[in-house]
């Protein structure tokens, strides 16, 4: 998966799977509804109803076990398609983690796991738009397991530097998947690379993560963040961001992304590789 990495236009990639990461509240064994729908007139917060579908899972605590049984007919009564192969979405699992498996550090804990089977591996074009390309091609295992770390909800500053006045905010329930079995990998174009050069990277994605932010000095800064982390194929860390109401990658020079994904890291994606890394431990 590649994103674009220097301060003005790196951009984040491996979105298929931020369709995932809002599933990351408490399991348990019970099955439970999928969200209600919005209501006709409201303007989609999440254009992507797949998106949705998972996010209303979140917010609404719902819990148990997912099929095409239950995804296609809510996207169907959104009235909205989806970018996304829906289609091979087999099921998604949400349970708590056993006492033997729960991690704790720095006062955040992992306690839950996520699965998600698809009916095959599956690989595509990205379908997302990075500076007017679609830069390469994604590559996803049939299946796909990862830790749901709570990193609650803090207070975060970004320091004050050259003109750039110092920015402070509020993040609420910040959830971030990382990512232990199965691969997401964006491959990027012999064309695109060539013509974005060192801008843009392959990359193994290491962990997604998404927060609401209620109080940030600009309104574009508010509401629903998604993110994606991962390492380039020299071990470098690289991050990006993406907009669900426009269902759009964004240039990952935005003060607020670059907080959260810096936060993110200390639990889910080390900036240095750590020993036994699983990144490109799978290549295409």
């Amino acid at each position: 998966m590649g994103v674009l990495r220097n301060r003005r236009i790196r951009a984040g990639l491996a979105l298929l799977l931020l369709a995932i990461a809002p599933v990351c509240l408490a399991a348990d064994d019970r099955d439970a509804p999928p969200p209600a729908d919005a209501p006709a007139d409201a303007a989609p917060e999440i254009r992507d109803p797949f998106f949705a579908f998972m996010i209303g899972l979140v917010e609404g605590d719902s819990l148990g076990v997912w099929t095409q049984d239950d995804i296609r007919p809510f996207i169907e009564r959104s009235g909205r398609e989806s970018k996304l192969p829906i289609e091979m979405i087999e099921r998604v699992e949400r349970r708590a983690l056993g006492p033997g498996d729960v991690e704790i550090s720095m006062g955040r804990s992992a306690r839950r796991l996520v699965r998600v089977e698809l009916t095959d591996d599956l690989e595509m074009s990205l379908p997302y738009s990075i500076l007017g390309y679609h830069p390469g091609t994604m590559y996803v295992s049939r299946v796909l397991q990862a830790v749901e770390w709570n990193l609650r909800s803090p207070n975060l500053t970004l320091p004050a530097k050259d003109d750039r006045p110092e920015l402070s905010f509020s993040a609420r329930n910040i959830r971030a998947l990382r990512l232990d079995v199965g691969h997401v990998v964006l491959d990027v174009d012999y064309l695109v690379d060539k013509i974005l050069g060192r801008y843009l990277d392959d990359t193994w994605t290491e962990a997604f993560l998404i927060s609401r932010i209620d109080e940030a000095p600009e309104p574009e800064d508010l509401g629903l963040h998604g993110m994606a982390l991962g390492r380039s194929r020299k071990g470098r860390p690289v991050s990006g961001a993406f907009d669900f109401s426009q269902d759009k990658v964004l240039p990952n020079g935005r003060p607020v992304a670059k907080v959260l994904s810096a936060y993110a890291r200390t639990w889910v994606a080390p900036w240095k590789e750590p020993e036994g890394s699983r990144a490109w431990s799978w290549k295409p």
